[in-house]
């Protein structure tokens, strides 16, 4: 049977029927045991520009048919338009390949066709057909191709590319921001790159967060992300001081998911044991990063920051120079 790329089949199998605006319009010219699976489309359309595959459906348990790259239509407004299309025609994902078509049904065969992107003005590929193989989020844009003949330049209308991707450049921000103040709740907000967008994010706290945790058994809150615009999305939850502890946010679209992690902890005077609500709170920031949820190699990224404040009988505060000294470093464990 022929299907179209974007899965609408134009000729009918068991438990398949075909796309109705193709109804009267297609016929399989191929016969059993002739080995020819030939489809005429009568009555052409602008639509009908795509890319078609042939499947030959069989009952053996083992042998299949590969996998097709398919056959590229394309349907020009006139004898002399030039016209393009792009393979798959969408849900393009970072990493698939993507090929431009470029024709005119009265094309010179001496005639040249250049690609160009609207980011420049300068041609990308020089031939009629260009692949581009492992797509990525700087090829999305919009293209157009351009042939040149003895009697001139003509361009094709715009089409544009859009590269989809799997959330990145995760990140936890605290506010207030600066050196919070002991005893009082912070605001954790949550920022992701992804395309799509970011919609909800999910948080967890306590062991959910370890870098083995298993988070389908821990309760989650959600977030609904706003946008912020190049496909950048934020979202936030407050935390109080009961709740100091690990938190992490999960940023996830249809493509795959990233991690970031938190941890709050409460400082001590090491002299006397005595909790202060005016002492300062150890920020312990920890990156566990995966770019999907599929068991992909983490980093772990630690630091430390923070001031020790001593209360003299005076109620004076100074500060500890010392342990300022040793605290203040980052280390770094990856």
């Amino acid at each position: 049977m022929w299907c179209r790329e974007d899965s609408r089949c134009l000729t009918q199998s068991a438990g398949v029927f075909p796309d109705p605006s193709y109804h009267n319009r297609v016929r399989h010219l191929g016969q059993a045991g002739t080995k020819n699976c030939s489809l005429k489309i009568s009555d052409l359309r602008a639509s009908d520009s795509g890319t078609y595959v042939f499947y030959l459906i069989t009952s053996h348990p083992t042998q299949k048919m590969p996998g097709q790259r398919g056959i590229q239509l394309l349907v020009a407004d006139s004898s002399s338009a030039v016209t393009m299309s792009a393979s798959p025609s969408g849900g393009i994902t970072e990493g698939d390949a993507l090929r431009l078509a470029c024709c005119s049904p009265s094309a010179d065969p001496q005639a040249r066709f250049r690609w160009f992107q609207s980011t420049s003005s300068s041609p990308r590929h020089d031939g009629q057909v260009w692949d581009i193989g492992d797509a990525t989020s700087e090829d999305s844009g919009s293209y157009y191709c351009q042939m040149q003949t003895g009697d001139g330049v003509q361009s094709s209308t715009t089409l544009a590319i859009d590269v989809e991707y799997s959330p990145r450049n995760t990140v936890v921000s605290i506010s207030p921001a600066g050196e919070p103040q002991g005893g009082l709740p912070v605001t954790l907000t949550c920022s992701s790159d992804a395309n799509p967008p970011v919609h909800t994010y999910t948080w967890y706290r306590g062991a959910a967060c370890l870098p083995a945790g298993d988070k389908s058994f821990h309760q989650a809150t959600q977030s609904l992300a706003k946008p912020t615009g190049g496909g950048s999305a934020i979202g936030s939850v407050d935390i109080s001081t009961e709740e100091y502890g690990p938190h992490c946010c999960v940023a996830r679209n249809t493509h795959g998911s990233q991690t970031y992690s938190v941890t709050l902890r409460d400082t001590r005077d090491a002299d006397d044991g005595n909790y202060s609500h005016n002492h300062p709170i150890k920020l312990q920031l920890a990156l566990l990063s995966a770019s999907r949820l599929c068991g992909s190699e983490c980093k772990l990224l630690s630091v430390i920051r923070h001031e020790q404040i001593r209360t003299r009988a005076c109620g004076e505060v100074e500060e500890d120079e010392d342990q300022e000294d040793s605290d203040s470093d980052t280390r770094t464990s990856i």
